[in-house]
């Protein structure tokens, strides 16, 4: 715990409101409570501010949370806990009683009287069967042996499961508080519709969160169409701030936790210029919302923000970078001409070219599926390309095991022409096979070395360069012909240095290997020949010579069937 944290309780209330708004959301519901004055920090709160704070904050203070909500705050958390996607949340919408229930009376009346009736009945519907009658003796032929109540002797409910208590108390509430709504919503659980009442609460809980930025999935998928003319895109007005009708989340900017991008040193001049604009964040908050009703909105939090919020970011700063040439003047001028969403579309049009060019590559090289190519290519490249695949294309995370398949956003134009480079690379690789081996060169490949039992399943292009590195150093012919045990201990000998515990393969081998290959865009230092080198040495560097090597640990090489 921080220290200014443990003695909240003795800061001005000036000072809490300043370390509220600095801390995580999981932290703010109780700060607020311990503040010198709850009801004006909470009633001051968004509507999505509130229900971050109260969703993050543990089941124990939840309730007194509710106790200061307003109607829109209530019923903007209901809209989230009642609902998974399209169906009615059975789990999250006891929960939800529970918490009203212990907020007490008040609120409970707030909610009843602020939400809609056809969510209430919906999610009723779920758990109660109500029968209408004056007979006391014929309930029975309804209800058997289930266990009922009455609070008027005319309608008896039956409640199914063991979620007796929860239900009982927000029905007595309803019928002490309002005796009209209490007949009202048992006459509409006899004989409304399930899912014609599930529909019109799933309508209204939509129209509902539109006016908060979050529009029906349809809607907010045109955030991913791409752009064909940059040139012809409308410049923003200013003073167009359709996307809310209702206050937008000012916490959207301190959420995200991306850094040192190129869009950062950009609003960074933005802001000299024009310090009281609040125009940016309002665009990222309403872009920020629309990605989530992408992804589905039904488990908002915190990090689900965070991740939304760091993408739109990345990926405006890609776009931003990109049509600036780097310029920043140029880049301020764009920011304050386009709309943030449109330079967002330009970011994922920009990174899908990536994805085209690759298509591109495949009947270039004779390849007739793209899953071929990245059986072929094998590790990285492989996790490299399935995230281009992607709806809105992502990089393999850096550092990450390739074996565990994890992504990010691009977020510079350095990542983009990094692996467009990559991708020139490997063309040039599948065309020297093309060169060498004819238009048939993978099916050649796999005729030729269709009996290798250390290769596993695939034929990918690394082992036959390797094989083909030893070959040269060995001063045998060109050929990527498997080598034997013997073979593989001469070439480490030979091939690598004298260093301890880990050999390093040798300068003139690389160039050896180079020149032979004699392909214009392959260097050293190009990425596909580091990678092949350093996996080279990684997997014979530190073999010991003196007992017998396994051909099981030399899966880098191609070596005989024993």
């Amino acid at each position: 715990m921080k220290p200014e944290i443990r003695h909240f309780d003795n800061l001005s209330f000036s000072d809490q409101c300043d370390l509220i708004k600095s801390s995580d959301f999981a932290d703010k519901g109780d700060l607020i409570l311990r503040s010198a004055d709850p009801k004006s920090i909470f009633s001051d709160l968004t509507c999505q501010d509130f229900f971050l704070i109260y969703h993050e904050s543990g089941d124990e203070i939840q309730p007194d949370i509710l106790k200061f909500s307003s109607p829109d705050q209530i019923v903007f958390v209901s809209d989230f806990e009642c609902w998974k996607k399209d169906e009615i949340n059975q789990k999250g919408f006891l929960k939800w009683l529970d918490m009203l229930n212990q907020s007490g009376h008040e609120q409970i009346q707030t909610w009843l009287v602020s939400s809609d009736h056809e969510l209430i009945v919906s999610a009723l519907q779920k758990f109660v069967e109500v029968v209408k009658t004056e007979h006391l003796e014929l309930i029975d032929d309804y209800i058997g042996d289930r266990p009922f109540f009455t609070l008027d002797n005319l309608y008896y409910i039956c409640i199914e499961g063991d979620n007796h208590d929860a239900i009982r108390q927000i029905i007595n509430h309803i019928y002490e508080g309002n005796r009209s709504m209490y007949v009202s919503l048992l006459e509409a659980l006899i004989s409304e519709d399930e899912w014609e009442v599930l529909e019109e609460a799933y309508k209204s809980r939509n129209e509902r969160l539109t006016e908060f930025g979050f529009p029906q999935k349809e809607e907010a998928m045109k955030i991913y169409q791409d752009i064909k003319d940059f040139s012809s895109l409308e410049e923003k007005n200013k003073k167009d701030r359709s996307c809310f009708s209702k206050d937008i989340m000012f916490s959207y900017p301190v959420i995200s936790n991306v850094k040192d991008l190129f869009l950062d040193r950009v609003l960074t001049l933005h802001f000299q210029k024009f310090p009281k604009d609040d125009s940016i964040d309002w665009e990222f908050a309403c872009l920020a919302n629309k990605i989530i009703s992408c992804e589905n909105v039904d488990f908002l939090h915190s990090q689900t923000i965070k991740q939304c919020l760091n993408r739109a970011k990345k990926l405006v700063s890609l776009s931003l970078e990109d049509l600036s040439h780097g310029n920043m003047e140029t880049a301020l001028d764009l920011l304050s001409t386009y709309w943030i969403e449109d330079l967002f579309r330009w970011g994922v049009t920009r990174i899908r070219k990536l994805r085209q060019f690759t298509l591109d590559i495949l009947p270039k090289v004779h390849l007739d599926h793209l899953e071929s190519l990245l059986k072929f290519l094998g590790s990285p490249w492989d996790v490299k390309l399935k995230g281009l695949f992607q709806f809105c294309p992502v990089k393999a995370k850096e550092n990450a095991s390739f074996e565990v398949q994890e992504y990010e956003d691009f977020e510079s134009l350095k990542q983009v022409e990094t692996l467009y480079h990559e991708l020139i690379e490997i063309q040039a690789v599948l065309e020297f096979f093309i060169s060498h081996l004819g238009p048939k060169w993978l099916h050649v490949l796999e005729k030729n070395l269709k009996g290798l039992n250390q290769i596993r399943g695939e034929i990918t292009w690394m082992p036959l360069m390797a094989t083909l590195c030893a070959q040269l150093c060995l001063k045998r012919s060109f050929s990527f012909d498997p080598l034997n045990i013997e073979d593989v201990k001469h070439f480490i000998k030979k091939g690598f240095d004298s260093q301890t515990p880990f050999r390093k393969l040798l300068p003139e081998v690389k160039t050896s290997l180079i020149q032979a290959l004699d392909i214009g865009v392959l260097q050293e230092e190009s990425v596909l020949f580091k990678i092949l080198f350093a996996r080279m040495e990684e997997e014979l560097g530190g073999l010991n010579l003196r007992i017998g090597l396994s051909p099981s640990y030399l899966p880098i090489l191609l070596l005989k069937a024993s």
